[in-house]
């Protein structure tokens, strides 16, 4: 049922406070209480003056402007533990609350979110090449090295006119081979160079052949458009740019990493933003450490979220 409210006062209140304090008093001695809202904490505060020896309460902090209320801070100072989420809640509510002990945790992410958010970066790059379909732009070779690194790119579109239709032949056939269908297209001869450029986020310059200073070169970097290019073709002409040489498949993956903006690892962004950390600040708050989840039971959670709504309880 929903918390009634309590400004101005429900005449429901009672029952709700009553019926809450039963919840409580059957909770399990390992039993944590999460209050969400704050509403849930005055609750929850008017539950401690009917329970003295009950399982710790833990008042979440989403937001700051609750800070700023009288009421919720006597609610917060006499009730439970505080815990804060992010650095600059937990600064602020440390300074509305002198002498009460502010714990901070961050936001969090569930494993499901964080494992599809590691697929997903294959996702994030798109690969062209902007050459003629002729074999010393190194076409071929290009589609074997990106096939050793297809966790780091999603698409490669590759804009070439028709002027070697057998060279042509085996590129198709090659793309296929390779599994790179789905990937993978042909897009002929390119009109709007400036739209097929934006649409990259890397330019691939693979040529094999003889080549002074290729004019897609300057037309990415001009567009914003990092440049991944075979290193004959590299010279002192692109240097502080964003161009980067690789020599064949060995280095292509690490090439093309190096052209990417800083992206944080899915590990390091479970660790920080992970249930764990959340769990374990919970804990901590409640005066439980990290062990205190081994002797909870499967079918017992770690914590009651006490939120605008108890759902899943008759009240």
């Amino acid at each position: 049922m929903d918390f009634p409210a309590v400004a101005p006062p429900s005449l429901h209140s009672p029952t709700a406070i009553l019926a809450l304090r039963r919840l409580l008093a059957r909770a399990p001695e390992t039993a944590i209480f999460v209050a969400n809202s704050p509403r849930a904490q005055a609750y929850a505060a008017a539950v401690q003056l009917l329970l003295h020896d009950m399982s710790p309460i833990v008042n979440v902090a989403h937001e700051q402007d609750t800070a700023g209320r009288l009421s919720a801070r006597a609610t917060l100072r006499h009730s439970g533990r505080v815990v804060a989420i992010g650095a600059n809640s937990a600064c602020l509510y440390q300074r509305a609350l002198p002498g009460v002990a502010v714990r901070r945790i961050n936001n969090v992410l569930d494993d499901s979110e964080l494992d599809s958010a590691r697929r997903a970066r294959a996702r994030a790059v798109r690969l062209a090449v902007l050459a003629r379909m002729i074999p010393e732009k190194g076409i071929l070779e290009m589609l074997d090295e990106a096939a050793t690194s297809t966790e780091l790119w999603s698409t490669l579109a590759i804009g070439a006119p028709r002027q070697d239709q057998a060279y042509e032949a085996r590129v198709r056939d090659r793309i296929d081979e390779l599994g790179l269908a789905g990937r993978a297209r042909l897009c002929g001869a390119i009109s709007d160079v400036a739209g097929f450029i934006d649409a990259a986020d890397v330019l691939v310059v693979p040529s094999t052949g003889c080549e002074g200073q290729p004019t897609t070169i300057i037309e990415a970097l001009a567009r914003g458009v990092p440049v991944l290019a075979r290193e004959p073709i590299l010279s002192e002409d692109f240097g502080g740019l964003p161009v980067h040489g690789y020599h064949d498949a060995s280095d292509f993956g690490a090439a093309l990493l190096k052209l990417r903006p800083y992206v944080a690892s899915v590990d390091d962004m479970r660790r920080r933003f992970g249930p764990d950390q959340a769990i374990d600040g919970l804990l901590a708050a409640a005066g439980r450490g990290r062990d205190a989840r081994a002797g909870i039971p499967h079918s017992q959670p770690d914590a009651i979220g006490l939120g605008d709504e108890i759902r899943g309880v008759q009240i």
